[in-house]
């Protein structure tokens, strides 16, 4: 039951009681869904099962939980990765290669994700901000499969 209640919840988005037709539709194709519509049907998708790989990078003391110092070490390796293959250009029009802009922007944003505010992210708060992430990215659940393999 709790399950149930669980799926009801992510795929109910205007809390009516009812899944209708465009939230179904929705769900299943947002990235991050508990499950997916692709080429070969429906499956589930455990995304804490996906994401843990890359926690366990980003917590290089594997003591379940990520500290600034680590979030920061990450951060910077991956805006390094950036700058070698950029994307775009960060709107607030900071160097990204600048040392104070990668750590106030590390430390922003680790905040964010810690929302305890305990200064340890806890594999719950590395998976809502992933989560998160996914909702803006426009990714298929299919897509983050394959693509966090590569990062971790």
């Amino acid at each position: 039951k709790a399950d149930v209640d669980n799926l009801m919840v992510e795929a109910d988005k205007n809390r009516n009681g009812r899944i209708e037709y465009n939230e179904f539709v929705e769900w299943l194709t947002c990235p991050g869904s508990s499950f997916h519509a692709g080429a070969k049907g429906v499956k589930l998708f455990d995304l804490k099962s996906v994401m843990r790989p890359l926690f366990e990078v980003y917590d290089r003391n594997g003591d379940g939980t990520i500290c600034p110092q680590e979030f920061a070490e990450c951060h910077n390796i991956l805006q390094a990765a950036l700058r070698t293959h950029p994307v775009g250009q960060d709107p607030s029009g900071a160097h990204s290669e600048d040392p104070e802009h990668l750590e106030t922007s590390a430390k922003r944003l680790y905040c964010s994700i810690d929302t305890d505010g305990d200064e340890a992210i806890t594999f719950e708060e590395f998976i809502k901000w992933q989560q998160t992430c996914l909702d803006d990215s426009g990714l298929l659940n299919e897509d983050v499969e394959q693509l966090v393999p590569a990062l971790a």
